[in-house]
């Protein structure tokens, strides 16, 4: 019980570190964009963009801390390395079929703002 209440601990600190430095740097992107483009600040930066630039950071820390995870554990599972390199690329793929997916979604999302 001790072992994964630690484990959670350590996962949403990790989670949370990566989220902090992500939001930072979006943050600082503002931060330049209101600083080069005065004039046209609030129309670029908006309150809607803002939300989906945080959401964003937030499922991208998620997802990359999530298949680190998967890899790591793949890798301590199996000391044969030809099934961990199987594994490891299998774990790729799906990452870049969620990208893609996710990247359509966006497509599709913009179509209907237009």
């Amino acid at each position: 019980m001790v072992r994964f209440v630690c484990g959670i601990i350590t996962a949403f600190t990790i989670l949370t570190v990566d989220t902090s430095s992500l939001t930072l740097a979006v943050m600082s992107l503002e931060r330049y964009v209101a600083v080069c483009y005065p004039l046209r600040h609030a129309t670029i930066v908006t309150i809607r963009g803002t939300g989906v630039a945080i959401a964003v950071v937030w499922v991208g820390v998620i997802i990359i801390f999530s298949y680190f995870g998967v890899i790591v554990a793949a890798r301590s599972a199996s000391s044969d390395k030809a099934s961990t390199s199987k594994a490891r690329k299998t774990v790729l793929l799906h990452l870049i079929q969620l990208f893609l997916k996710d990247s359509e979604k966006l497509v599709d999302e913009r179509k209907c703002l237009k």
